[in-house]
């Protein structure tokens, strides 16, 4: 949910793999829709899992939130309530390392060519027996989709995470949400840059060995950012679109890597598996015609897998993804 650094740029990266140059970049988009259709039609065309995607999101321009099955379509609907990060849940966000020696750090992949205007973090499951969050017990946990650090607009280091949060009961007065934050780093902390942050209610996800879901985040151009989160078994999707980009992803080149996996559900804690587990986790970025492999500290939470040995990484139609299985 929040950068676990040591400070504002510090952070141990393990460059994995080559770098592959393959293709050409495709074009920017302008619009939310635009960017959902070039963003789905090259992860179809170079995905090495495919899986059901929806139909592109409608375009928005301020915050508006919509629900896709395949009865209806894309229906516009309420986001729901947007809940305050406390200033005692933010305290327990950052300002160290959450997982040391203890949990696998999150691996995925950055560009060496063109900034991806779109990223994914698909979620297999080949063998699952169970899973509780260490902190808010039950079976809560979260999806998290982000980038790595920048300097953006405002002068400072920033970064921004899509997220999906799952909590069992209501943890914490918290209810199912696809969220974006946006962070910077200021004064010796992570702090968010929209608070209450712009969320859209989504439904209870259950795991299985039967469960596929993705988080996907996009820029969709002239300022706005989007995010949305399918469960690929039930064929439903959650979105919102038209979120300002605070501190211009979008712009300059500051978009370069992809990272994310099922973590924690929050404050630094940790989706525990019960053995055997075995898990695969697929990342893509749009737009790169070359990536190589990252491992570094990122997000607070973390789960108990350990990767299982050396990730794939493709390029192709425009788009590059990594692949591992982790394992306990």
């Amino acid at each position: 949910m929040a950068k676990a650094r040591f400070n504002a740029i510090s952070k141990t990266i393990l460059m994995v793999l080559l770098v592959f140059m393959v293709g050409t970049a495709l074009p920017a988009m302008s619009s939310l829709s635009q960017q959902s259709a070039s963003a789905q039609s090259s992860i179809v065309a170079s995905d090495p899992h495919p899986h059901w995607h929806p139909p592109p999101a409608p375009n928005a321009t301020t915050q508006t939130c919509f629900k896709y099955t395949n009865a209806t379509g894309w229906i516009k609907i309420d986001c729901g309530p947007q809940i305050m990060v406390t200033s005692e849940q933010l305290a327990n966000e950052g300002g160290g390392s959450y997982c040391g020696t203890s949990c696998q750090a999150p691996r995925g992949e950055t560009t060496s060519s063109s900034s991806p205007n779109s990223s994914e973090v698909f979620i297999n499951f080949d063998g699952f027996t169970a899973e509780k969050d260490n902190l808010w017990g039950g079976t809560s946990w979260s999806v998290q989709d982000y980038t790595n650090d920048f300097t953006g607009s405002n002068g400072l280091p920033d970064w921004v995470n899509f997220v999906f949060q799952n909590p069992q009961n209501g943890a914490d007065g918290l209810s199912p949400q696809v969220c974006i934050e946006q962070w910077y780093y200021q004064n010796g902390k992570w702090n968010l840059g929209q608070n209450p942050r712009p969320c859209v209610s989504a439904s209870y996800e259950t795991l299985s060995n039967y469960y596929q879901g993705y988080l996907e985040g996009y820029i969709g151009g002239n300022g706005y950012l989007g995010t949305q989160y399918c469960d690929v078994s039930t064929s439903t999707c959650w979105a919102e679109g038209g979120i300002s980009d605070l501190y211009g992803l979008e712009y300059n080149n500051r978009w370069t890597g992809v990272f994310g996996q099922i973590f924690g559900l929050a404050g630094g804690s940790q989706a525990q598996f019960t053995s055997p587990t075995n898990m695969e986790t697929i990342v893509y970025g749009t737009t790169e015609t070359s990536a190589y492999a990252d491992s570094f500290s990122g997000t607070a939470e973390s789960n108990n897998l350990s990767y299982t040995g050396s990730p794939s990484v493709s390029c192709g139609s425009g788009t590059c993804t990594w692949s591992e299985w982790s394992r306990n």
